[in-house]
């Protein structure tokens, strides 16, 4: 899955080099960064030029919006870079600024909110600061099965055993695993 102000960041691109380079108006980009406008509501031909811009199928782009199955593993990786990008507490503002676990939730985005969630969690926990209350409603929900990275589950099939998925709920961030999410860095997820 593709967070477009993710995508974006990641890419060193701004809104308004966005719409220059895709010929998109700004107050389209601006909009559909802001979630005024539901990218899935747009037309083919927007969703294709802002993903050739940013240089993603238009499957990516509009994955969030869609019932099929998604990838989490780019949705990781642009979590990853931001945080690099940024560093940890310029993310944290960030992050409770535009309020994407709210708006992921509100989507039915679970998988995105409590991992955007448990990172918020994590880096609050390093950093010695309060948690944040405004997802305690969101924050009391897990996942019934566990959810590993792709790269876990390919290596646990071919050497099975290394016992490599018992080896990552060990190694785990406790802020993930308290929703049933693996991970065990948050700064090297590619």
């Amino acid at each position: 899955m593709i967070n477009i102000n993710l995508l974006l960041e990641s890419k060193n691109m701004t809104r308004y080099a966005l719409a220059k380079k895709s010929g998109i108006s700004y107050s389209t980009i601006r909009d559909i960064c802001t979630y005024k406008t539901a990218l899935s509501k747009c037309s083919a031909e927007t969703v294709y030029k802002i993903a050739k811009a940013l240089d993603v199928t238009m499957e990516e782009l509009v994955a969030p919006f869609s019932n099929s199955k998604r990838d989490f593993g780019n949705f990781r990786s642009n979590v990853s870079h931001s945080l690099k990008n940024k560093g940890d507490i310029d993310f944290m503002i960030a992050l409770l600024e535009s309020d994407d676990i709210r708006t992921y939730w509100n989507n039915d985005l679970a998988f995105e909110s409590l991992y955007l969630l448990s990172a918020l969690d994590y880096l609050s926990r390093k950093h010695n600061i309060q948690k944040c209350t405004n997802y305690n409603d969101i924050r009391c929900h897990k996942f019934e099965k566990l959810i590993f990275p792709t790269g876990i589950l390919l290596k646990d099939s071919l050497f099975p055993e290394q016992n490599l998925k018992q080896k990552s709920i060990d190694e785990c961030i406790p802020e993930f695993l308290e929703h049933g999410i693996i991970e065990r860095s948050l700064y090297e997820a590619v």
